[in-house]
């Protein structure tokens, strides 16, 4: 009698409609076009970066893995009960071990995103940047988020200069 096949996880079948043909079944990409998933930093980073990437695509450079790749992959266009799915599957398989992603985690991002205008890669990278500035600045919230969120924008207005 043979083992009842495992029931494939719900983002293992948007990997293989959407994701595949780029980053492949093995996550390890194709070399020097498209970034491999295995050994990806990206994956294990603030959730909200791998759904921004998601929601809006993203275009130009981009080092993963000490490799630098300058392709464009466009906006999934999926659900976010669906983005959630298949970024919990690539953060739990290709040899990473990180958190699931649920839809509720996808909602603020794309509310938030919808009113602007930036191109999607704008938007990755200045949520990035606004980590590491606000890593900087030892992580502090004042009382009032929109005092935080001034400071931040002119440290972004100087180091941009």
């Amino acid at each position: 009698m043979t083992a009842p096949a495992a029931a494939e996880h719900p983002g293992e079948r948007i990997y293989k409609h959407l994701c595949l043909n780029c980053h492949q079944p093995t996550g390890n990409g194709l070399p020097g076009i498209y970034p491999p998933i295995v050994g990806s930093e990206w994956v294990a980073r603030d959730k909200s970066v791998l759904i921004r990437m998601l929601l809006h695509g993203l275009r130009g450079p981009v080092t993963v893995a000490g490799k630098t790749f300058n392709n464009l992959m466009p906006p999934s266009g999926l659900s976010d009960r669906q983005i959630a799915d298949v970024l919990t599957y690539v953060r739990s398989h290709f040899g990473h071990q990180s958190s699931a992603i649920t839809a509720e985690e996808v909602q603020l991002p794309r509310k938030t995103d919808r009113e602007r205008k930036d191109s999607g890669r704008s938007l990755v990278l200045e949520h990035i940047f606004r980590n590491r500035v606000r890593q900087r600045l030892g992580g502090f919230h004042h009382a009032e988020q929109g005092q935080d969120d001034q400071e931040v924008r002119e440290v972004i207005r100087r180091e941009q200069a």
